[in-house]
This record gives C-alpha cells, sequence and structure tokens, in this order.
C-alpha cells in the first residue's frame, strides 16, 4: 500500500518498522518465557540454583523455540490461534475472580503468602498513586502500550484477502467485533488488576500473583503454552520484515547490496533465522522488564504504525482516486489530525517510559 501510494524509495522505512515491531514481541515473548517457566518451576519445587530465569529461557529457547522457529511453513500451527485464545479468556475469568474474592486483599489467604515470600513486599497491593481523575504524564506510557496492543495494521491486506466472501462491509464488522472483543478484554484486566494490586502492577501481572495460587498456576501453564506455540507467528513477521527491508533497498541500489543480497538469499535462511532467534534471546536476558520494551516499542513504532502511516496512505489514496472515493471532508480532517497526535503520543510516550526505569 505504501508503495502503491507513496513510492518504493521509501518502503523500507514501512517494511523496517515491521520488522523492529515484530523483533520486539520476539523479545517480549521471550521475557513472559522467563518470567513464567521460573514461577512454574518454583511452584514446583525445583531448587533456585536450577531454576533461574536466563536458564529456564535459554533451555526453552533451545527445545521448543528453535525448532519451531526453523519450519518454512506454519500451517501446522494453525490451532495455536484457538490455544491463544483460549489462554487468554482463562487469565482474564481468573483474575477477575481473584479481585473479587478478596484473596488478594489484606486478611486474605494469599495476601498472607506474599507478605510471608522473600522479596514480596513490592508484590503486595499498595495505592498510594490512585487517583479517581487525575492525570498524569504516565498517562502516555499506558496510551503507548495500547498502540502496541491494538497493531493489526500491517496485516490488513492479508486478513482482508484471506476472508471469507470478502467485501468492504464484512470486514469493516470483523474488525469492529474484533477490536470490540479485545477493547473489552483489555478494560477488564485493567480495571481488575488494578483493583488487585494497585500500584504495585507488574509488567506482567502474572507476577503478582502467589506461586502457590492455583489458579495463577493454571494461568501461567495457558500463557506458557500460547506464548511458545504463537511464537513462530511473531518470528515469521520478522522474518518477512527484514526480507522486505533488504528487497526494498536494494532495488534502490543501495551500497550494502551485497550484505542485503545474502540476507535474503534462500541458502543463508537456517543461519539468519537462527541469527535473529539469539538477537531476541540475547535483548530478553539483558532486559529483566519487558514493560520498558513494551512501551518503547508501542510508543515510537505502534505510534508510526497505527496512527501515522496509515493517515498518509489513506490521505495520499484519496488524491489518487476519484471525488469521494475514499471518505468525507470529516473523515480527512479527522486522518490529517492523527499524523501530529501520533508524533505527540510517541514522543511524549518513549519519554515518560524511559523515566519510569530511571
Amino acid at each position: 500500500l505504501w508503495c502503491l501510494t507513496i513510492g518504493p524509495k521509501s518502503a523500507w522505512m514501512i517494511d523496517l518498522c515491521i520488522a523492529q515491531m515484530c523483533l520486539s514481541a520476539c523479545i517480549i515473548y521471550s521475557g513472559i518465557i522467563g518470567d513464567t517457566f521460573t514461577s512454574l518451576f518454583t511452584a514446583a519445587g525445583v531448587a533456585e540454583a536450577f531454576n533461574q530465569r536466563s536458564t529456564n529461557l535459554l533451555g526453552v529457547t533451545g527445545v521448543a523455540l528453535l525448532p519451531l522457529c526453523l519450519l518454512r511453513s506454519l500451517a501446522a500451527l494453525g490451532f495455536t490461534s484457538l490455544l491463544g485464545f483460549g489462554a487468554v479468556m482463562y487469565t482474564a475469568m481468573f483474575i477477575v475472580v481473584r479481585a473479587l474474592d478478596g484473596t488478594y486483599a489484606p486478611g486474605g489467604t494469599f495476601h498472607a503468602v506474599l507478605e510471608a515470600a522473600e522479596g514480596g513486599a513490592h508484590l503486595l497491593p499498595k495505592f498510594d498513586m490512585a487517583t479517581t481523575w487525575g492525570v498524569s504524564p504516565k498517562a502516555f506510557v499506558l496510551a503507548s502500550n495500547l498502540g502496541l496492543a491494538y497493531i493489526a495494521h500491517y496485516n490488513a491486506p492479508r486478513y482482508y484477502t484471506e476472508l471469507e466472501g470478502r467485501s468492504p462491509k464484512k470486514f469493516d464488522r470483523v474488525v469492529a467485533l474484533s477490536f470490540g472483543v479485545l477493547a473489552t478484554l483489555y478494560v477488564t484486566v485493567m480495571i481488575m488488576g488494578h483493583n488487585l494490586f494497585g500500584d504495585n502492577c507488574q509488567s506482567n501481572i502474572l507476577l503478582n500473583f502467589a506461586n502457590s495460587d492455583p489458579l495463577a498456576v493454571g494461568g501461567r501453564v495457558a500463557t506458557a503454552l500460547s506464548i511458545v506455540f504463537g511464537y513462530p507467528l511473531a518470528f515469521a513477521g520478522l522474518i518477512d520484515g527484514i526480507k522486505g527491508t533488504c528487497k526494498s533497498l536494494l532495488s534502490e541500489g543501495t551500497t550494502l547490496g551485497g550484505s542485503l543480497a545474502a540476507m535474503t538469499d534462500p541458502a543463508n535462511e537456517t543461519a539468519l533465522r537462527v541469527g535473529l532467534l539469539g538477537l531476541a534471546t540475547a535483548i530478553a536476558l539483558a532486559v529483566n522488564d519487558i514493560g520498558l520494551v513494551v512501551g518503547l516499542t508501542g510508543s515510537i513504532i505502534g505510534a508510526s504504525l497505527v496512527y501515522i502511516a496509515p493517515s498518509i496512505i489513506t490521505l495520499r489514496a484519496a488524491k489518487q482516486v476519484g471525488p469521494g472515493e475514499v471518505g468525507g471532508a470529516l473523515d480527512k480532517a479527522v486522518l490529517r489530525a492523527l499524523i501530529p497526535l501520533g508524533l505527540a503520543l510517541g514522543g511524549i510516550g518513549a519519554v515518560e517510559t524511559i523515566k519510569s526505569y530511571m
């Protein structure tokens, strides 16, 4: 779409944004895998000496992720979409249950467990910064995270092409239903998670729950399975993004032609896949809190792909087709407003994310 409306010379920027976003998704997934398996092994009674986040992540990467990421076709993993949805629904439901049953409130069963656990104080409910109507600059961090949470724009053409009985109206209905379900899940989990732990909500909310909580153990198992089998889907986007960036730059006659051509050579694909998996794993090992990756990715890349690029594409397409073919005056005004909005949300979100980790 960018090539057709803006031109091929700058298409590499969009491909690079997609590659960076998918790389960030892989880093986030790796971080969740390390955190989740460590919690599960702790609950299973594995000694701390044999239960480190780094070794757990390296083990799962070598045993499960590497073979899955070397697959050229992901057709066999089609069931993982259903598995992932089931895991998300279960996790959302158990968070709601725990927010309502009072077991993590002062005097509750699992509040006492966290209180007694070594290092558990930072997981206990705390509401010093809670306010009903107050808004702080940290709200831009949330806005940045939402930019990543709702991102699916780069796959829109593929989704439309694969939609059975496709038409613009049907696609609009599917998108509205999908984003409506997502919005409901996100709002529910955010509200219930905050009601449970307040200021002490962790970037990975599952880390807040006691290792002895059976519902949380189920949530960690479900999440671990869905992340492991969903990882290759994000990794496939990374591979496509890297190859797309290389091909776009090659078509413009870059001086790096030899190196870029080698990266797109099928004979080197295994090495490329192993290298990119190693890169994502190394960054996940270096960054213990996935919130930093989520915040920066959502603010910088998310804003570009959610607010800015689609607006530019649509506005340029409106000039290339007949009047009234692509929205009216109000639609175009909204699109023009989204560009500076995206720049503002991205910039402030990135700054606030960095400040929150300093």
